[in-house]
């Protein structure tokens, strides 16, 4: 038996999660998923639904972290904008809903 490309389990599934972030080292988050220390920071893309500007794409990068410990889906964590850079813009966002949080946007981010 085989498996086909576009069946809907083979896909990845993708979570945006609030980071876990040590009370006294800011610097220090968390996977709120495993627990496991987050350290390769990056620009991972997270849905516009979930920010509180208008964008045109769907899609945009935020400064934060993809966790490498799960195997079936693709876990994102936006880091605390404290920490981004300063040429970053900070947005609010609404995670799950209930997490409310600012994440960084790249400068070349606009709204719509």
């Amino acid at each position: 038996m085989t498996i086909s490309q576009s069946n809907p389990q083979a896909l990845p599934r993708v979570a945006v999660v609030a980071p876990d972030v040590e009370v006294y080292d800011t610097l220090a988050v968390y996977c709120p998923l495993c627990g496991q220390a987050l350290e390769e920071w990056g620009t991972p893309r997270v849905p516009t639904t979930l920010l509180a500007p208008t964008f045109e794409a769907d899609e945009v990068p935020v400064f934060g972290y993809r966790c490498p410990h799960h195997r079936r889906e693709d876990v994102i964590v936006p880091a605390p904008a404290v920490i981004a850079p300063e040429s970053y813009r900070r947005v609010e966002a609404t995670l799950d809903g209930v997490d409310e949080l600012t994440v960084a946007l790249p400068p070349v981010i606009d709204d719509e």
